[in-house]
């Protein structure tokens, strides 16, 4: 296994545990929201984090986008981990609450403004090589 894939499976096993958690402290936290919330939150982070990325990477802070990258892909990891297990756990209880699908929402939105800019990048390489 790769370093990189270790890690990754690292965030994950430590977000599956603080689901766990989250389930065990709040099993049955419901929260006011309509259904257009989460593909909404997708789609806002799938935007701001390209625009985020981009100021701090045309700023010339080429270091802090690589660190910024890599947290916000650590963060995307733990909280659509933690998202998922809380959720799966909640299917069984009467209980189920809203707030672990919301926390997969914002895991895959960060991820997903992540894919946006690996694309972009790749495609501007390949124009620049052709």
């Amino acid at each position: 296994m790769q370093p990189r894939q270790a890690t990754i499976a690292a965030l994950a096993a430590a977000g599956a545990l603080a689901g766990l958690a989250a389930h065990s402290l709040a099993p049955g936290v419901r929260l006011a929201l309509p259904w257009f919330t989460y593909p909404l939150l997708v789609a806002a982070l799938a935007i701001a984090v390209p625009m985020l990325l981009g100021s701090v990477g045309t700023s010339g802070a080429y270091q802090a986008m690589a660190r910024l990258w890599s947290g916000i892909g650590a963060l995307g990891v733990v909280l659509v981990s933690a998202g998922l297990c809380a959720g799966l756990l909640a299917l069984g209880s009467p209980d189920a609450g809203q707030a672990p699908w919301l926390a997969v929402a914002t895991g895959a939105g960060l991820l997903a403004g992540l894919a946006v800019v690996k694309l972009t990048i790749r495609r501007a390489g390949a124009r620049r090589r052709a």
